[in-house]
Order: structure tokens, then sequence, then C-alpha cells
């Protein structure tokens, strides 16, 4: 594994009545010619427990990216979400390298995407839909939010992924 990290329940409080699901979602990264689950780090979910509200909080730090998902050019990356709520929002940022320590070098640049519904063996998913016009490795870290539906607070998670895109 290449994320480290720790959980800690933050608190209770009173709410009001409803229902979905209460875990952080898995994510994936697809290509035409490959697929890989993304790393999941840091994250911060609440969930109702009777009249009350509990928030988990995990915070990991990146130790290294995962291997390289292959990619090419003029192809679609398709970052999919494996929850039916549609995120509120999502942020991409992209690394061309990183140091010896596995740490994003510079600063990145904000990928810019397109969100879209999808279902998959009756399940609804929504995905995070770009390209890749330059050769080599490109590193990503993407955070994704959702409106608590039971008003216990909002819900964030945090994922690395890595490509390699060559041309066809």
């Amino acid at each position: 594994m290449t994320l480290l990290g720790g959980a800690l329940v933050v608190g209770l409080w009173p709410i009001g009545a409803g229902a979905h699901d209460h875990r952080p979602p898995r994510a994936h990264i697809l290509t035409d010619t490959d697929r890989a689950r993304m790393e999941r780090g840091s994250y911060s979910w609440s969930e109702k427990q009777g009249r009350f509200c509990s928030s988990v909080i995990s915070d990991a730090f990146l130790v290294s990216y995962p291997r390289a998902v292959d990619y090419t050019i003029g192809d679609r990356v398709r970052l999919r979400f494996r929850k039916h709520h549609k995120p509120d929002a999502v942020k991409i940022r992209q690394y061309r390298e990183v140091k010896k320590n596995g740490q994003p070098k510079g600063d990145g640049r904000r990928k810019f995407f397109t969100l879209g519904k999808v279902t998959v063996n009756g399940n609804v998913r929504w995905e995070a839909r770009f390209e890749i016009k330059r050769p080599g490795h490109h590193y990503f870290d993407v955070t994704a939010s959702w409106k608590d539906v039971d008003n216990c607070g909002g819900q964030a998670a945090d994922w690395v992924t890595h490509l390699k895109a060559v041309k066809s």
C-alpha cells in the first residue's frame, strides 16, 4: 500500500432522519486498455446513528504513487466514483514528476474534465472524463466531496493515481 493513515471518531450530535451509503466510495481509473483501483488517502465521512451523527476522519500521507495505468494518447481517461450520489465538487491536480521520496514535484496544475453519469450493472456511478495529450508519466491527486443527505455535515475523500501515456 502506498498511503499511511489513521482514523478518529470525531463526535456525535442529534439530527433528523434519512438514509444513504455511509462509507467513502472506492474509485477506479479506466482507460480503453487498462483499469486500476485508485488508492484512497485522507477522508472525512459522517453518518447517522440513531438520533446522532458520527464523523470519522482518516488522515493519510503519500508514500509513493501506485503502478502506472497504461494509456494511449487520444483515448479517454475516466475516474469513476463508486457512489450513486453526484459529487458536489471534484478537483484533479496533475503532476509530471515525483521526487525520490515519492512526493509530487512542483505545484502541479489543475486538470479540466467533464463530469458524467454512467450506469454499470444497474448501478449509477459518476465519472470525471478527460484526455492526456503528452506522452510520459502523469500523476494525479483527486479530491471529491458530497453533501450528506442526513444533514450530518460534508463528506470528502482524496485518491491518488498514475498514468503512463504512449503514442498510438
